[in-house]
């Protein structure tokens, strides 16, 4: 008995070892993100790589294999999981409005494309195609499948088929999406579960980009967000485009800042874990629009994330929308993102067909802006709630507008007060509320004009705002308007003082210590401000024109307005100022690069008289505006710039500055300040050195339009010689990324680069006719089998026998060795107790076939092909 036990235990732990190989066998590899390091393949093999972008592969790793790789300086993280968050709301969102709108064509999306990466889309839904198949005469005109790696991104979850609706769905049974003529790009990131990987998802980010010209895609909608293994969603309380550890933040910035740069939008859901403070990957990323969830009663979804980084809220509860085969309501800020998608399409044609090229960044303002707010009991934190028709408005193309009329803002010595407005589009009411108080609807007198009066409106400060509706029936406002009733002065200047705001600048602070300071062109009595239309705050007065107070402000978006009292008792009112506090921001100094003329070390390179000067180049970066710069020339200031909105290295400014440059001036730089912080630029040297007749025979001479006089003999004049550019260039680097390179240097040292060769150009990898491949450096790619094939000197795991299918032969075979023996030593004891039970006969278990045990060495041999 003792010996079948022990053949039971035996039989039990290689029954352990066994599952033990073969879940390992596939499934023990995870993946991970593998940053290049000079693009050197050598540390990865063919089983290794499953995909590659510009600055990372994707690899399939054990344990061993991740652990070697860090060991050589790579930077690894492993693959971040994602999962789908889970039209009524054409009238909430006013998009009815935009479809009766008319430029070209009624405002409908037409001839605008959105990329939804999802679960892929059902495109024969009647109301999403209604097709067979994708291609240009379908809804769904292109797509792919990184789940099963085909062209055919057919939805089998039903997420994102909700998500297309919402967009795009056509009208058909009732249903019909925000912008419903646009055209959907499926991409299929998330499998029947709804759940995928981080880097499909940025191979589909990569995909639009690179296919945006084709089909014109404008926007780009993510409603998903990062998990952890067990489905917990991954939340932030700041910018994540850094982050490496879990969601893989930092990869997918970088395929968003570059569909940025391509004018697309970015668009992704802020969760549904419900909380205040914090939102998930990727609507943490810096350049995402990040969507959180309302209400259809403009109050913000329970289970909405949000903080200060949320762009704006649309509707994502109970929301009607396509299913499978059929129609459902869904819920989630999942559903939120699309209607936010869909305005960047119907903003897009709107811009377009008004002859307007108003960037991405541009259109998102519009949007994201509106007359439709929400504060956060919890955070005190106001988020704007998507209207289409206040983005429009914002864009400044038609004009539902309310002028007011009466009153101005001045001092007024009675307290009989019109109040008037002239409303364009007018529907059949306005009505004006005085201090906050209550509302008091006006007389409409014509189409376009509205009253009311009051014989005794409170003597002191009043501000007054109006409210009207047009006649689609859309409520619009006006900002508030400001004026005095002083009944107990005679007032002989009746002008208004002009205020200058001083503080705060439009930008983001850091800090939650605000100073709002302003100066006045004449002298005042009193200055007072208001903080998003709250109570008014009465301003220290440090002198007779100045004004300044120190205040704790909340995170979030403010707005502020000043108003001033001179000593004739009139009032004068600034315009609204606009900055954002988040006290977890990092403020970064503007970033200048002096790029010409000149080199970083001394002495630099001979800048000589030339006819048309030199123009000093360089570039600036930073987050903020107002944005100033100053060009120094030795070390004198020569000309300043300045920028009144966000400064990119792609934006330009050029400003003329005439100047003489005398021998001791060896050097330029530029330093730019936002406000905050100041920049400098690294040095640029070079030398003054009058030209001197050129002997080279590859120069020549022409005349010059300038002339000195000489100090001695009489007057003269003398023709300086203009320096001809003598180039000479190193033969072209391997072809590499499908670029190469040279370097080129001027012999005459010129210090111009007007006729300087090309030092880049594009290339084609070279074909060996002899093995039918094309070469790359450290590998070959095969264009029959596509299979990537390994130089000789990589080492690693090889295609063919593996370690580990030995090892899961020799367990399978003993395996079966010892099940067999330990049942034919359970039948011979049977025997010799010489029972009469029948056993039934055991067969051995189906599709194991006999495995062939070789030496180790034996293997090796095998390995190499010896």
């Amino acid at each position: 008995m003792k010996k079948e036990l022990t053949l039971m235990i035996i039989f039990a732990v290689l029954t352990v070892i066994l599952l033990t190989s073969l879940s390992f066998s596939e499934d023990g590899k995870e993946k991970y993100f593998v940053k290049k390091i000079n693009n050197d393949f050598s540390a990865l093999t063919a089983e290794n790589i499953q995909s590659e972008s510009e600055n990372y592969f994707v690899a399939e790793l054990t344990e061993d294999e991740k652990t070697d790789l860090i060991s050589k300086g790579y930077e690894i993280q492993k693959v971040g999981k994602a999962k789908a968050f889970l039209q009524d709301t054409k009238n909430l969102t006013n998009a009815t409005y935009a479809w009766n709108y008319k430029v070209i064509n009624n405002i409908t999306g037409l001839n605008q494309t959105v990329c939804i990466i999802d679960t892929g889309v059902n495109y024969s839904h009647p109301n999403l195609g209604n097709c067979t198949a994708i291609g240009n005469n379908c809804k769904v005109i292109a797509g792919y499948d990184f789940i099963n790696e085909d062209d055919n991104p057919m939805d089998d979850n039903g997420h994102g088929s909700y998500i297309a609706s919402v967009v795009a769905a056509s009208n058909y049974n009732g249903l019909s999406g925000i912008a419903p003529d646009a055209r959907i790009v499926a991409m299929k990131v998330l499998n029947v579960n709804g759940t995928g990987y981080m880097n499909d998802i940025k191979s589909a980010i990569d995909w639009c980009i690179d296919n945006s010209t084709k089909y014109n895609i404008t926007v780009i909608s993510l409603s998903l967000g990062c998990v952890t293994d067990d489905g917990g969603e991954v939340i932030f309380d700041a910018y994540c485009d850094d982050e490496n550890a879990t969601c893989n933040s930092n990869v997918l910035a970088e395929s968003i800042n570059h569909a940025l740069s391509h004018n697309i939008a970015v668009v992704s859901a802020t969760g549904n874990a419900g909380s205040p403070i914090r939102i998930t990957s990727p609507a943490c990323i810096k350049n995402v629009t990040a969507v959180g969830s309302a209400n259809k009663d403009n109050t913000i979804s329970s289970f909405s994330n949000r903080n200060s980084l949320t762009d704006v809220l649309s509707y994502g509860n109970l929301v009607n929308t396509t299913n499978m085969s059929g129609y459902n309501q869904a819920t989630g800020t999942s559903i939120a993102v699309p209607h936010v998608s869909a305005a960047f399409l119907l903003m897009k044609q709107l811009l377009t067909e008004s002859n307007r090229n108003d960037n991405i960044s541009q259109i998102e303002s519009y949007i994201i802006n509106s007359n439709n707010k929400v504060t956060d009991s919890l955070t005190n934190l106001t988020y704007n709630i998507l209207n289409i028709y206040d983005a429009f408005n914002n864009a400044g193309i038609f004009g539902f507008k309310i002028t007011i009329i009466h009153p101005e803002n001045t001092t007024y010595n009675t307290k009989a007060i019109d109040f008037n407005v002239r409303v364009t589009n007018a529907g059949s009411f306005c009505w004006y509320k005085l201090d906050y108080g209550n509302n008091v609807t006006m007389t409409k007198v014509n189409s376009t004009y509205f009253t009311a009066y009051d014989s005794n409106v409170t003597e002191g400060f009043r501000n007054v705002i109006y409210w009207c509706n047009n006649t689609d029936n859309v409520l619009n406002s006006t900002d508030y308007r400001y004026f005095t009733i002083n009944t107990s002065s005679n007032i002989s200047d009746t002008t208004a003082p002009v205020i200058t705001i001083l503080n705060p600048l439009n930008q983001t602070y850091n800090t939650s210590s605000i100073n709002f300071n302003v100066s006045l062109n004449e002298n005042s009595s009193i200055c007072l401000y208001s903080l998003d239309a709250t109570s008014n705050i009465t301003m220290e007065k440090l002198n007779s024109t100045y004004f300044g107070y120190l205040a704790s402000v909340a995170n979030g978006f403010h707005k502020v307005i000043y108003w001033c009292k001179d000593t004739s008792n009139n009032f004068g009112v600034s315009s609204y100022r606009y900055f954002t506090v988040n006290s977890n921001y990092t403020n970064t100094a503007p970033s200048p690069t002096a790029t010409y003329p000149g080199s970083s070390s001394a002495p630099g390179p001979t800048l000589t008289e030339d006819y048309d000067g030199y123009d000093l180049e360089f570039k600036v970066t930073d987050e903020n505006t107002n944005v100033s710069c100053e060009v120094y020339v030795g070390n004198a200031t020569v000309i300043s710039l300045e920028w009144n909105e966000n400064v990119t290295a792609d934006g330009s400014t050029k400003k003329a500055e005439e100047i003489y440059l005398a021998p001791e001036d060896d050097r330029w730089y530029v330093k730019c300040s936002d406000g905050l912080l100041t920049g400098q630029s690294s040095y640029l040297y070079f030398l003054i050195n009058p030209l001197e007749e050129d002997e080279d025979e590859d120069s020549s001479s022409s005349s010059s339009s300038s002339s000195s006089s000489s100090s001695g003999g009489g007057g003269g004049s003398s023709t300086k010689k203009t320096c001809v550019e003598k180039w000479e260039c190193a033969p072209w680097t391997e072809c590499f990324n499908k670029l190469q390179g040279r370097e080129c240097v001027d012999k005459n040292n010129c210090g111009t680069t007007k006729n300087k060769p090309e030092t880049e150009q594009t290339c084609e990898v070279k074909k060996s006719n002899a093995t039918n491949e094309t070469i790359l450096t450290g590998v070959v790619i095969g264009e029959q089998n596509k299979k990537l094939k390994l130089p000789s000197f990589i080492t690693g795991n090889v295609v063919g026998l593996s370690p580990k299918a030995y090892w899961l032969g020799i367990s399978l075979g003993l395996f079966v060795l010892l099940g067999l023996s330990l049942l034919t030593s359970l039948l011979l004891k049977k025997g010799k107790n010489k029972r009469t039970k029948e056993f039934p006969k055991i067969s051995s278990p189906k599709g194991i076939k006999p495995v062939n045990i070789i030496s180790e060495h034996e293997w090796k041999k095998r390995l190499h092909g010896k």
